[in-house]
Formats: structure tokens, C-alpha cells, sequence
């Protein structure tokens, strides 16, 4: 029971394979990463022979040292291969980031939702993000009535996990209305609020570093919608 554990904390340092490099074909099978270059132990003749050529040696080596500190800075398992050369000169060696399967992309998974959790937090707990009541004395109408605008998707509201809904005040305009072009957003980036309001916030190179929401309020809303249908085809720079 302790070597099965013994090997599985290995493997999840990731594993490291030989490959021809000239054909492709797998020289070895797949092996736990060992913890350091100290403890390599790939056997076979074609590994023997590289052990023998102190270039080729120090490639491995190198590769493996490599590929335990980006195991070890990354917390994620990695895949090292040795693309051996038909001469048997100094080897390349290739370190990615192996595929997360099972308890592994579960965790990563569940990370990922846990920093996204904390993120939306940090934003929702921001000063200019107000609840519906402030907000509905913003904008000088009822809570029901801003819960109303939101339904239909002429208000942003931003839900989290602890603080209910949050309404950004810059969505109000100078005349103490709302973003007219909030539905279209809506309508062009998908039915989620957080969807529109990273839109908004974040920097886009097609106003040269400014933020859409910037770029509405200098008064080119047409420039905004033909970006965000931009993004939303996936269109890049």
C-alpha cells in the first residue's frame, strides 16, 4: 500500500518518456518523474548510450532539473520528453504541462472556481458598486423598478455569493439615466452580466488602451458595439 502511494506522489510530479526523435516513435514508456536529475533512473539501451556522452548527459540532466522545478513552481504535473537524435548527439529535451486528469482537474477546477469566487468579491465589495436600494435612489426610481430594469437587461446588476446584487454607479449617465446601449451589450456578448461588465472595465486595443466603458462615455458607442461583436465572433487584437 505505501509503494502504490509512493508511486502515485511521483507520477504527480509528472512523467518523462524517450521519443525518437527522427521517426517519432516512443523509445520507452512513460515514467514517474524523478525527484531531482540525482535520481534519474530511465533504463534501456538507447539511455545507456546517451549516459555515455557526457553532451548528451548534461542535456538530460539539465531537462530534468527543468521540468521538477516547473512541477515544483507550478504545483501541476509535467511531461519531459527526450527527443533522442539518430547520432546520439546532445538530445532535446521538451518540457509542457501534462494533461490534468481525474482528482487532479477536479482540484485545478475547483481552484479556479475559488479564485474566480474571490475576485467577484473583491469587485462587489468596491465603493462604487451599490445595493438596489442605493442604487434605486440613484437613479430615482423604486428597488422593484431597478429590479425590473435589470430583468430586462437595462441595468447592470452583478450577482455574488455573499453580498447579493450589485449595481456599478458608472452605468448611470450624466443626465442620471442609464447606459443606453446596455441591451444591445446584452444582446451581442451573451445573457451574462459578468460577461458585460468585464467587456466594459478591461482595456481594449481597439481604443488604443482605453476601456469601452471609457470610450461610450467620450461618446463613440458605435466604435463599442462593433467591438463587442468582435469579441463575441472571438476576434483577437
Amino acid at each position: 500500500m505505501a509503494g502504490a502511494t509512493q508511486k502515485k506522489s511521483d507520477r504527480a510530479r509528472g512523467v518523462m518518456v524517450l521519443r525518437d526523435a527522427a521517426s517519432g516513435r516512443i523509445l520507452t514508456q512513460e515514467r514517474a518523474l524523478p525527484k531531482s536529475s540525482k535520481e534519474l533512473a530511465l533504463s534501456g539501451p538507447t539511455l545507456d548510450e546517451l549516459m555515455t556522452r557526457p553532451t548528451a548527459l548534461r542535456s538530460v540532466l539539465d531537462g530534468v532539473g527543468r521540468a521538477v522545478r516547473q512541477a515544483e513552481d507550478t504545483r501541476r504535473p509535467v511531461k519531459l520528453t527526450i527527443l533522442v537524435q539518430p547520432d546520439r548527439t546532445a538530445p532535446t529535451v521538451d518540457v509542457e504541462a501534462a494533461p490534468l486528469q481525474g482528482d487532479e482537474l477536479d482540484q485545478a477546477l475547483a481552484e479556479a472556481r475559488a479564485r474566480g469566487a474571490a475576485r467577484a468579491a473583491e469587485i462587489l465589495a468596491g465603493p462604487d458598486m451599490l445595493s438596489a436600494d442605493d442604487f434605486a435612489r440613484l437613479i430615482g426610481v423604486t428597488r422593484e423598478a431597478v429590479r425590473q430594469k435589470a430583468t430586462r437587461r437595462e441595468a447592470l446588476g452583478l450577482q455574488g455569493a455573499k453580498r447579493g446584487v450589485r449595481y456599478p454607479a458608472w452605468q448611470v449617465t450624466r443626465d442620471g439615466g442609464l447606459l443606453p446601449e446596455l441591451p444591445r451589450l446584452f444582446a451581442v456578448l451573451g445573457d451574462s452580466p459578468w460577461a458585460v461588465y468585464r467587456f466594459l472595465v478591461q482595456p481594449h486595443p481597439a481604443f488604443k488602451g482605453a476601456s469601452p466603458l471609457e470610450t461610450l462615455r467620450a461618446g463613440a458607442a458605435k466604435l463599442v458595439l462593433e467591438a463587442a461583436e468582435g469579441v463575441a465572433r472571438g476576434d483577437f487584437g
